[in-house]
């Protein structure tokens, strides 16, 4: 079965190597981050911030989305990740 869409689309560009997936483990070990105030995803803010990550990719619109930047990080959706991919950036 062929998947479509934009998170299929960008899950193929990181296996065509087109760019670093930033992953852990485990999130204790990440310095905490204030930024959504006891959020369960201030995790992501801080892996984001330790990994020097260009963009966070989410879903959640009423979270990490309506952030729009964390640090030197810019946190936009699937859609707009699968746009800037096939854009050449």
């Amino acid at each position: 079965m062929v998947q479509v869409g934009h998170p299929a689309a960008i899950y193929r560009a990181w296996q065509e190597g087109h760019f670093r997936l930033l992953t852990c483990r485990e999130h204790r070990p990440l310095a905490a981050c204030q930024a959504l105030s006891g959020s369960t995803d201030d995790f992501l803010l801080a892996l984001s911030e330790a990994g020097k990550a260009d963009y966070l990719v989410t879903g959640d619109k009423s979270g990490l989305l309506s952030l729009a930047r964390h640090a030197g990080t810019q946190i936009i959706s699937a859609s707009e990740f699968a746009t800037l991919r096939s854009s050449g950036h």
